[in-house]
Parts: C-alpha cells; sequence; structure tokens
C-alpha cells in the first residue's frame, strides 16, 4: 500500500524488509497478514504511516526496531496478534503518534514485547487504544497510557507487565483511561500525570513486575466490582512489598479486595468498604485510611478513621482539576 491498494499475506518462510509501510502515503490502504513464518524489519516500521495500514500477526514471528501504529495527520493503524503470533520490538511501539492519528492494538493471543510504549503522543488530537483479552504484553521499559493525546488502554484478559513506570498521562492536554477487568497488571510503579486521569481496577489481579510496587502513587482510582485481588509474591515465589494508595470504590463508596500471597500490603489514604480478605502475608497501614463501616483491614494508624459509619461521599465526577473527584458532602 505505497500510494494504493495492496495485500501481503505470509504463511510460511521469511520475509526481511530494510524498512516496512504499510499504508504509506494519504489515501492508501495496505494489509499485511502473517499466519506462519517469520518477518524481520531491520529499522523502523510503519503501520498506517500517512495512510491506512492493518497487520494482522496470527502466527509467526515479527521482529523489528521501532514501530508506528498510525503516525501522521489523518493516518489509520490498526495491529492485531492473536492466537500464536510473537511480536518482538528491541525499539518503542509508539500509537497514534500525532495529532490528528488513530491507532489501535488488539491482543487476544500471543506475546507483544518492546522497550517502550509510548501512545497518543503529540497534540491533543491524536488517539489510541489498546485492547488485551488475552496472550502477554510486556514492555521492559516505561509505558504512557496517553501521552499528550487521548488514549485507552483495557485489560480485559491476559496479562500487561510493565518493567518500567507507568503513567496514565503526561502532559496536561492529554486524557488517559486504564482500565483492568480481568486478567493480570503487574507493574511497580503505576501513576498519573499532568492530565485527565482516570484509573479503573474492576476485578482481576494486581501484582509486582519484579521488585517493590507502588500502586497509583499519584493518580486515585476506582474499584468498581469490589472483588479485586492484590497479590504480594511475583512469579518466583518472591515476597514483595506492595503499596496501595488513594483508592476509593465507585459512587464514593469503600472498595473491598483479597489480599493473595506472601509478603506486606500497605494501604495509604484509601477508603475501605469493610471487606478486607487476607489470604497470606500482612496487610498494614501507612495512614490516612478510611474504613467504613467496621474495620476489617486493621487500620491501627493516628490518622486512621476506622468504622466510620458512612463517608458521605459525592459520586465520582468532573468538580475542577485536571482528575475527577468525590464532593464531600455535608456532614462528611
Amino acid at each position: 500500500g505505497h500510494t494504493g491498494t495492496a495485500t501481503f499475506d505470509l504463511d510460511g518462510g521469511t520475509f526481511n524488509s530494510n524498512v516496512l509501510r504499510v499504508g504509506h502515503a494519504a489515501g492508501s490502504n495496505g494489509d499485511l497478514n502473517v499466519l506462519s513464518g517469520d518477518v524481520n524489519a531491520t529499522n523502523t516500521a510503519w503501520v498506517g504511516e500517512s495512510g491506512t495500514g492493518t497487520f494482522d500477526l496470527d502466527g509467526g514471528t515479527f521482529n523489528g526496531s521501532t514501530l508506528y501504529v498510525s503516525e501522521n495527520n489523518g493516518s489509520k493503524g490498526d495491529l492485531t496478534v492473536s492466537l500464536t503470533g510473537d511480536f518482538n520490538l528491541s525499539g518503542d511501539l509508539r500509537v497514534g503518534e500525532d495529532n490528528g492519528s488513530d491507532g489501535t492494538v488488539i491482543q487476544s493471543g500471543g506475546t507483544i514485547d518492546m522497550n517502550r510504549l509510548v501512545t497518543a503522543r503529540n497534540g491533543s488530537g491524536s488517539s489510541s487504544d489498546i485492547d488485551i483479552s488475552g496472550g502477554a504484553f510486556t514492555t521492559v521499559g516505561d509505558a504512557w497510557v496517553a501521552y499528550s493525546g487521548t488514549g485507552t488502554v483495557d485489560v480485559t484478559g491476559g496479562d500487561l507487565d510493565v518493567g518500567g513506570v507507568l503513567r496514565i498521562t503526561n502532559q496536561a492536554s492529554a486524557n488517559g483511561t486504564l482500565t483492568v477487568d480481568g486478567g493480570q497488571l503487574r507493574g511497580d510503579d503505576i501513576r498519573g500525570g499532568s492530565g485527565t486521569d482516570s484509573f479503573n481496577f474492576s476485578c482481576g489481579t494486581i501484582s509486582p513486575f519484579d521488585s517493590n510496587s507502588t500502586i497509583a502513587s499519584s493518580a486515585p482510582f476506582t474499584l468498581t466490582c469490589g472483588a479485586g485481588v492484590f497479590n504480594t509474591e511475583d512469579d518466583g515465589a518472591v515476597a514483595r512489598k506492595m503499596t496501595i494508595n488513594s483508592v476509593i470504590g465507585d459512587g464514593g463508596g469503600g472498595f473491598g479486595f483479597s489480599k493473595q500471597g506472601a509478603g506486606t500490603l500497605t494501604l495509604t489514604n484509601t477508603l475501605m468498604d469493610n471487606d478486607c480478605s487476607n489470604a497470606g502475608g500482612t496487610i498494614t497501614s501507612g495512614g490516612g485510611n478510611l474504613e467504613s463501616p467496621g474495620n476489617t483491614c486493621g487500620l491501627d494508624q493516628g490518622t486512621d478513621q476506622p468504622s466510620v459509619p458512612d463517608p458521605m461521599l459525592g459520586p465520582l465526577q468532573d468538580n475542577g482539576g485536571p482528575t475527577w473527584t468525590h464532593a464531600l458532602l455535608p456532614g462528611s
């Protein structure tokens, strides 16, 4: 799809390219479909550079350096990895690079590995969507849900593993939403940025990547299912420390959770809903917590408020400022 419309199907063998472009010029349409075999891109690759590009990796292997999924204004890029597809980058995966770009990544199986994930990067009009329902999506370095534009990352199955810092936004113009509604998010530092941050923990598991974890260190997040799991034991059966900060239940209520695995979970500035379940290790308080109506979490610091009958908070909404909040109701 250099300037027109083209499709390339690979079902075995090896295809080597110095520079790979799928949907190069404005108005072009390119489709790359890999069922088996190897695709090796020595330098930068594009799926939707200025035109429309799709890349379906159902099997086989893709090896590259940096790949753009929708780079320029007016471009549209779609990357899909499923079944046994094996996607590997030594550099960045960039989704929705410039103002007016629109990039999508869908993973239902296989593996996606990269150095960094950078999404919705240049301009408030850039857009990216990442949907993980199966397989393993891994970035060894940092990741952004929305750098300066609008971006979403939805995890409904499989694993999202971030070895560096997972930032929901970066610049003030950014609008990022991270949702975990199944599967597992493994990360050691999850934080908000200067934009509008939303972190919805709607069931599933949050666990350390490979060291101590700070969950939502500067971005309040909302638990909507009341049964999230925090696992403080990594895949090597090593006990870890995890701190969760500024967590609140949907609609202004508290949240319930289950702690699993050896290690320590510390609660800080968090609102609980009388439903702390500890299946292993230790739950401690870092202060500033409130539990209603009882004290199942064992809150014992001077700044804690256990056994509060009703916290009297309003619904999660735009009350001014960069992040949606729960307003204090009269008498709170």
